[in-house]
C-alpha cells in the first residue's frame, strides 16, 4: 500500500544543504540505474522508513513495503522514482555528488537521450543497452569528485547525510576502568570518502582487520570524547535519521566530561554514563521493534 501520492517537484523548493545532504546519501545507499527500455530509476530501501518519509516530504515520490524475498517473512520499506520525475531529482543533486556523479552523468545523459522524440523505441533499447553496460563498471575517479571548496556549510550538510545513514553514535562503557566514552565512527571501502571527511574534522583513520566474513578493504574513521561530540555539534543542525542519537550522545558528553580525565570516575559521573548508555540502548530498542512509517494524516 502506498503511503503517499508523487508529489511535484517544480512545487517544491528544495534548498541547496538539502540536496547536498541527500547528495551524501545518495552517495552511500540510494541506487540509481536505467531499466527496460531506458526508464531511470531512483530508488532506497530501509527497514524503518522514517527517513524515506522524510525523503519523499522533500523530493517527492512514492513509499511502499516489499518482503526481502518472496517466501521471506521479513519486510522493508522502499524509497522509489521514477522516469521524469527520477531524472528531474537526478539533475538537481548531481552537482554536489561524489562518489556516485559519473553513474549519475551517465544515467542523466542516457535519459536526455531517449527522450528525443525523433527516435524510435528499438532505438530508445539500443541507447539504454549500450548505458546498461557502461553503468557495470563506471566509477569517479578522486580528481572528479565535487570538493565544495569554499562552500563549509554545505560540505558539512554534505557529511551529515553520510553520517545519518552509515556511522555509528555510541557511548561505550569500559568496564576495566569503570568510565563511559563518546565514540563516533565511519566504516567504508572507499578510502578516499574518508579522507574527506578527515580533512574537514581531523580524526584518525584505520584499516579494519580482514576476516572470513570481511575479505575486502575497509577503513573506519573514528573520533573519540571531546573530539566527537565537536564533530557532533557540527553536523547536528543537518542529521534528520540519527538527529535523537546525536542529543543523547552531546547531553552524555555536557554531563559526564566537564574537562576532567582523571581516574578513577567519581559515582557521580558512572551515574550519568550509565543513564544516557541506557537511554541510547533503549532509543535504539523502540526503532528497531517500530521498523515501519505511520500513515500521513
Amino acid at each position: 500500500m502506498y503511503l503517499n501520492k508523487a508529489f511535484n517537484l517544480a512545487e517544491i523548493n528544495v534548498v541547496a544543504k538539502d540536496l547536498a545532504y541527500f547528495a551524501g546519501i545518495s552517495d552511500t545507499e540510494v541506487y540509481y540505474g536505467i531499466g527496460e527500455p531506458y526508464t531511470l530509476h531512483l530508488s532506497y530501501n530501509k527497514q524503518n522508513g522514517e527517513l524515506l518519509k522524510l525523503l519523499s516530504k522533500s523530493f517527492g515520490g512514492k513509499i511502499h513495503k516489499v518482503k526481502i524475498q518472496p517466501f521471506h517473512s521479513e519486510q522493508v520499506w522502499v524509497w522509489n522514482l521514477s522516469s521524469n520525475h527520477a531524472y528531474k531529482v537526478l539533475r538537481k543533486i548531481h552537482p554536489f555528488l561524489r562518489i556516485k556523479r559519473e553513474r549519475a552523468r551517465l544515467c542523466i545523459e542516457c535519459y536526455e537521450r531517449c527522450v528525443q522524440p525523433e527516435l524510435s523505441l528499438g532505438e530508445k533499447r539500443k541507447i539504454g543497452e549500450a548505458y546498461r553496460e557502461r553503468l557495470q563498471n563506471c566509477q569517479t575517479e578522486p580528481e572528479q569528485r565535487f570538493d565544495y571548496f569554499g562552500l563549509p556549510h554545505l560540505k558539512i550538510a554534505y557529511i551529515a547525510g553520510l553520517f545519518d545513514v552509515d556511522s555509528s553514535f555510541v557511548i561505550t562503557e569500559r568496564k576495566d576502568r569503570n568510565s563511559y566514552l563518546l565514540e563516533v565512527f565511519n566504516r567504508k571501502t572507499d578510502y578516499e570518502t574518508l579522507e574527506f571527511i578527515n580533512k574537514t574534522f581531523g580524526g584518525k583513520i584505520y584499516s579494519v582487520p580482514k576476516s572470513k566474513l570481511n575479505k575486502q578493504d575497509i577503513w573506519e574513521l573514528k573520533y573519540n570524547s571531546q573530539q566527537a561530540y565537536v564533530v557532533l555539534q557540527q553536523v547536528y543542525p543537518h542529521l534528520k535519521a540519527q538527529k535523537r542519537v546525536a542529543e543523547l550522545c552531546m547531553q552524555f558528553q555536557e554531563g559526564y566530561w566537564r574537562g576532567i580525565t582523571g581516574i578513577p570516575v567519581s559515582p557521580e559521573r558512572q551515574a550519568i554514563g550509565a543513564k544516557y548508555a541506557n537511554l541510547l540502548r533503549l532509543y535504539h530498542l523502540k526503532w528497531r521493534s517500530r521498523r515501519g512509517v505511520s500513515k500521513h494524516r
